[in-house]
Formats: C-alpha cells, sequence, structure tokens
C-alpha cells in the first residue's frame, strides 16, 4: 500500500484538503465505498475507500491523534487498499511510539500543507494541495499500472 501523507499542525486545512481530493475523485468517476464519519456531528474528519480506475484508494482524516492513524495505517492494509491519503499532525512526529509506525512512514510520500494568511487564500491552499495529492496519486498509478 503506497501511503500520501499531508503533514501541517492543528487546524491548518488538512481536512478540508482531503475533502477536496475526495470530491475531485467522486467527481472523476470514482465511487465511494465505505464513507464513514469520525467523531461527533460538529467533526469533519472522515474515512471512506473510493474505487477508482481500478484500485482501492482509502482516505483518512484524523490525523491529530497517533492511535487513530496506526489504525489507520494497520485497517486499510488489512482491506487490501492500494493507496492510503491521510491526514497526519506534525505533532505526532515526537510521538514516543511512531517507531511502530517506522516502516510504512519511511515509505510514505509527505507533502506539507501550505497555508494561507485568509479564507480566500486558505481555500485556495486547500484545493493546491488537493491536485498535488491527485497529481502524485496518479503518478503512483501510472508506475504501477507498468509493473
Amino acid at each position: 500500500m503506497a501511503i500520501i501523507m499531508l503533514t501541517g499542525d492543528k487546524n491548518k486545512g488538512k481536512t478540508s484538503t482531503l475533502h477536496f481530493v475526495h470530491e475531485i475523485l467522486v467527481t472523476s468517476g470514482g465511487k465511494t465505498t465505505a464513507f464513514e464519519r469520525i467523531g461527533g456531528p460538529t467533526y469533519r474528519d472522515f474515512s471512506d475507500v473510493v474505487e477508482y480506475n481500478n484500485k482501492k484508494i482509502a482516505i483518512f482524516t484524523a490525523g491529530d491523534i497517533y492511535d487513530h492513524v496506526k489504525k489507520a495505517f494497520s485497517y486499510y492494509e488489512e482491506k487490501h487498499a492500494d493507496f492510503l491519503i491521510c491526514a497526519f499532525n506534525n505533532k505526532l512526529k515526537d510521538h514516543k511510539e511512531l517507531i511502530y509506525l517506522k516502516e510504512p512512514l519511511e515509505k510514505a510520500r509527505s507533502i506539507e500543507k501550505t497555508l494561507g494568511s485568509d479564507l480566500q487564500s486558505r481555500i485556495a491552499a486547500n484545493w493546491y494541495d488537493a491536485w498535488r495529492i491527485i497529481a502524485i496519486l496518479e503518478d503512483y498509478m501510472k508506475v504501477t499500472a507498468t509493473l
């Protein structure tokens, strides 16, 4: 499973960006298969597996809590996802148990969240990062298609 991590500090737009990635995949012909909200009704975090171009693409936004990230890595590996796109809070880089995720993290492609100074530039930054993730995903898909 290839991993693309969107890294950044808390409340900087990681979840919003991954909502845009999800929207792009679904409006481009992807089929949502396991959409689930994470947390209470006021939370925007979610997980899903989108079937897109004969690949299973997992998206997981609850990247602020180490245990959630650890479980997501295992869960989507067991579900045979081809790709995992996830949020990852920068504070987790210093987590004492991060060693247990050493192997998948070393293989992951990490993208630092682009920031904006006002609402309009933050929305633009989220769309920019979403399209960066889609481009990386498409590159991965081209490589795996030739294997």
